[in-house]
């Protein structure tokens, strides 16, 4: 019987395949389908899942729809708004927004950005003050969140002088609170002298 070294090292015999070649065909059907997973991951990161990016504009102290305008410029759309009562700011306007705005930083143009708008003053009921001295009517307007505003002297014969005859706005109407009241404060009685 010849030797099996007797042909070589790349002999083999045509009947039966050698033992390597199944090895050799699954190691190129594995780095065919690594080629082709990595070429796939390239594709997807560079081109196709990117997220737009852009600075977030400061859009407090406009009116919502301003801040819209703005936004959407810019590219972002996911926008909510929260609305609140605030002293000092004008119905419809943006008083505060999340996330806040920061130097030199970009954000994903799909960020929920929430708006906070104002619905104007919170509103309070002007407290009776009649009979009140002018000191105790301004008390009781401050501490209902409201302000003094003109105070005007009146003859009267049914209030004691230096008393409040009368408001405006008159008592028990609604307002916003930090509105100014007038106040008529009695001189008292004319026929008095």
């Amino acid at each position: 019987p010849p030797r099996d070294d007797y042909y070589g090292e790349g002999y083999y015999d045509e009947d039966e395949p050698p033992r390597n070649r199944a090895v050799w065909i699954a190691l190129a059907v594995l780095l065919l389908l690594a080629l082709l997973a990595g070429a796939w991951y390239l594709w997807s990161t560079l081109a196709g899942d990117q997220v737009d990016t852009a600075a977030l504009p400061d859009v407090v102290g406009m009116t919502e729809q301003q801040a819209r305008q703005v936004l959407s410029a810019q590219g972002f759309d996911n926008i909510q708004v929260e609305t609140i009562e605030q002293s000092g700011a004008e119905e419809g306007e943006v008083v505060a927004q999340d996330p806040e705005p920061q130097e030199d930083q970009e954000l994903p143009v799909d960020t929920l950005i929430t708006l906070t708008v104002s619905s104007g003053a919170p509103t309070v009921v002007v407290p009776d003050v009649t009979d009140m001295t002018r000191r105790e009517a301004t008390d009781a307007l401050s501490e209902a969140g409201l302000r003094v505003g003109d105070v005007t002297r009146e003859d009267s014969e049914e209030v004691d002088e230096g008393h409040v005859i009368s408001t405006d706005p008159e008592a028990e109407k609604e307002v916003s609170e930090n509105t100014v009241v007038d106040l008529v404060v009695s001189r008292g009685s004319s026929t008095a002298q």
